[in-house]
C-alpha cells in the first residue's frame, strides 16, 4: 500500500495472519491466545545499531541517576554505582528492544554490581572493590563469548542474515 504525502511516499508492507509483533518476531515460532497470533521474539546478536540503542539508553540512565545524585550522594555522576547501574538499565532496554543475548546476561550482573557498590558506598555492607569488579568483569565476559558461540550465527533482522517477509 502506498500513500502519497507531497514529496513523500509512505509505504506499508502487507500484513499475514502470522505476524503481530514486527521485523524481530519470527512466524515460525507462534502461538494463539483468544483469536490473537502472538510470537516469541529471537535473541540475537549484538550489531551496531543494538550498540548504539544501548549507550544511548545507557547515557540518559546515567544522566538521570546524575540528577538524582545531586540530592542524594551516593548517587553521584563519578560514582562506580552510578555507572554500573546505568549500564544495567541501558542493557535492560536494549534486551527488551533489540533482545541482544548478552544483554540477557550482562543487565542483572550489572545491576547487583550496581546496587553492590551503591550499599557499599552508603555504609550498609563493606564490598571489596576488587570482588565486585572481577564478578562484573568474568560475567561481562563469559557473556559476550557464549552470545559469539551461540547467538551470533543465527538469523536475525539486525545481522542482516534474516529473510522475513
Amino acid at each position: 500500500m502506498v500513500r502519497r504525502l507531497g514529496r513523500w511516499e509512505i509505504v506499508r508492507p502487507r500484513r499475514s495472519a502470522a505476524w503481530s509483533c514486527g521485523p524481530s518476531t519470527s512466524p515460525l515460532e507462534t502461538a494463539t491466545l483468544g483469536g490473537i497470533t502472538l510470537s516469541k521474539r529471537i535473541v540475537c546478536c549484538s550489531s551496531p545499531a543494538s550498540m548504539c540503542y544501548w549507550f544511548v539508553a545507557s547515557i540518559i540512565a546515567w544522566g538521570l541517576l546524575s540528577l538524582v545524585g545531586l540530592y542524594w550522594r551516593p548517587l553521584g555522576r563519578a560514582s562506580a554505582g552510578t555507572i554500573l547501574l546505568a549500564a544495567g538499565m541501558g542493557c535492560v532496554a536494549n534486551w527488551g528492544k533489540n533482545r541482544t543475548f548478552h544483554c540477557g546476561i550482562t543487565a542483572p550482573l550489572l545491576l547487583i554490581g550496581g546496587t553492590g557498590f551503591l550499599l557499599s558506598d552508603m555504609g550498609i555492607v563493606n564490598v571489596p572493590l576488587a570482588i565486585v569488579c572481577a564478578f562484573v568483569g568474568v560475567g561481562i565476559c563469559v557473556a559476550f563469548l557464549l552470545e559469539w558461540r551461540y547467538a551470533s550465527g543465527r538469523a536475525s533482522p539486525s545481522n542482516n542474515r534474516w529473510n522475513g517477509p
